[in-house]
Formats: structure tokens, sequence, C-alpha cells
């Protein structure tokens, strides 16, 4: 239906029903969040600056009173005239309203140039399906009274693959950068945290090195990334584990993964606002991007906008 005439019989239906609406009460309240348990068994609180408010799956409209008519009879007739100009109003503000990018610009620093378009990175995204077909899965030990949907696999909670990447930004010795914002959560039960992750909860990966890729233990919904050959990454031996629990080790201003070596990313900068450099390993020729948990990656929420950058020579 073209928009001319999904707004004519929108403004068709409303007209029919204004009368009928007008004494209808369009108050409402916000519906209660979900009350499924978190993961952790002490939940922190996030460092300062370090929370990020997650979009609203939905929310109810809730109706106001003016200060002139609060407490006072409306005078005969007022009461339908008023609920009339309250629809006529809502119409207006839907029919003018656009909606908001979903992507924002990305903060280039100096001295680099972007690589390819901005990649959504789901709160899903587990990094150790990198690389894996379809029906590949991973089952974690859970909680009894944690939701029991134990097992992630691919696609549904894939990692992201940088597509299309200008070649030169995955030439072996290039240095990457990174442009990171949006909020995730690793649970359902869960505030949102920026790319840096929940600075109380660190953890290793459940399972370990799995499919080809190293463990790593880093903050909990904080942005990963891992380089990939176009090898099978299954068939390969996981690297060493890396470690990025201490403030100190995420503020690296260099850092050189090796293939399959899962390596944390957040914000892309440090805690003094420098840009992370990144050396594209050897034999790489892709890189995802996940969000870091412990387990169950299937019910986390949020999202990340992740814009990969090329250090220039």
């Amino acid at each position: 239906m073209s928009p001319s005439k999904f707004h004519q019989v929108g403004m068709m239906i409303t007209l029919s029903c204004l009368y009928a609406c007008a004494g209808a009460d369009f108050g409402g309240g916000s519906k209660k969040a979900s009350d499924s348990p978190a993961k952790q068994s002490n939940p922190a609180q996030p460092a300062p600056g370090n929370s990020a408010a997650l979009p609203e799956k939905g929310q109810d409209g809730g109706s106001s009173t003016d200060a002139s008519s609060a407490g006072a009879a409306p005078a005969p007739g007022q009461a339908a005239n008023n609920g009339i100009g309250n629809v006529i109003k809502t119409i207006g503000q839907i029919v003018s309203s656009k909606p908001a990018p979903t992507t924002p610009p990305a903060t280039v620093p100096p001295n680099t140039k972007t690589c390819g378009q901005s990649l959504l990175v789901s709160a899903k995204a587990n990094p150790y399906l990198a690389g894996m077909p379809d029906g590949t899965s991973l089952t974690y030990t859970l909680k009894p009274e944690e939701p029991q949907t134990p097992t992630d696999k691919a696609p549904d909670e894939s990692p992201v693959l940088a597509s299309p990447l200008d070649p030169s930004c995955i030439a072996a010795g290039a240095t990457i950068a990174f442009d990171v914002v949006g909020g995730v959560a690793y649970s359902q039960a869960e505030r949102g945290y920026t790319a840096n992750g929940d600075l109380g909860m660190i953890r290793p990966h459940q399972l370990g090195a799995s499919l080809g890729k190293s463990d790593i233990t880093a903050p909990m919904s904080s942005l990963v990334a891992v380089f990939l050959s176009d090898s099978d990454p299954s068939k390969a031996q996981a690297p060493a584990t890396l470690d990025f629990s201490t403030q100190a080790s995420r503020d690296y201003q260099t850092l050189s993964p090796a293939l399959g070596q899962v390596f944390f990313v957040g914000n892309g900068r440090t805690s003094g606002g420098g840009s992370h450099g990144v050396v594209v390993p050897p034999g790489a020729t892709r890189i995802y991007f996940g969000v870091m948990d412990w387990y169950q990656w299937n019910n986390n929420q949020g999202a990340l906008h992740v814009t990969v950058l090329l250090a220039k020579p």
C-alpha cells in the first residue's frame, strides 16, 4: 500500500471513531519489566559513566491532565470535545514524527579512515560461533532459577562478520581501530552497559577455549572480536587465553592477537581517551565481533554499533 493510501485509510478509520473514542480512557501505565533472573549471583553496580540506557521494546502511552481541568466538572459537551481534540493532536504527532536514524555517525579520529559501513552487533552475538556453519551449537550449564535455554546456535547467536571490508584493513600488519556506541545487557534482568561492559563482573568463557577460539577473561557485556583465516577454525589449535581483568590490560594502545585469539575491544578507546590499535595477524582474512558473556548468550538484550577504522601510516 502506498504511503498516501495508507494515510487516507488511517484518517478514514480515525475520523469514523472520533465520537466513539472521545470518552474513552487513553491512559495507561508502563509495563512491568521482565522478572527473569540475572545470571550472576552477586549483581554489581557499574562503574561511573559505564551504564547505558537500553531502548524499550514497547511503552504504553500515558494520559496527562491539564491543571485547569483537574478536579473541575466539565461543561456539557466539553468532555467529548476534549477527547476529540486529544485524538486529533495524537494523530498529528504520529503523522509529523520521523523515525530516528538507526545508525549513529562514526567518530573518526585523526589519521584514520573508515573501512566499511557501521556494523550492528547484537548482545546475543557469541564470539565462539565465529566462522561456524549454521546448526553449530554450544550448550552451557545453567542454574535452576535461570531461563532454561542452555544452547546457543548458529546463526541465531552467531557473531557479526565485518563485511564488506576495505581489503587494506585486513592486510597482515595493518593497524585498525574502532568506534563503538550503544548499550547491551547480559540478561533480561540486567541494566544496560556500554561497550566497556560491567567492570564489576569480569568472567572467562564457561567452556574455555572452544571451536578453535581461545578463552578470554573480560568484563561481561563488553565488545570483543576475533580474527580468522578462510579455513575452518574448529580444526585449528586454540591459542593462549588473553586476560583483560585489569584496567591496565584494557588500556592497551597496541595489541597483536593471533588468529582465533579472542580479544577485548570495548568502546575502542583507553580510559585516557586514546584509541586502541590492533595489528592484523598474518593469514587473517576476516574479523568477527561479538559480546562477552559467561554463558547463554541467547537471553541477552541490546546492540552495539561498530565502525572499523584503519590507522594511516
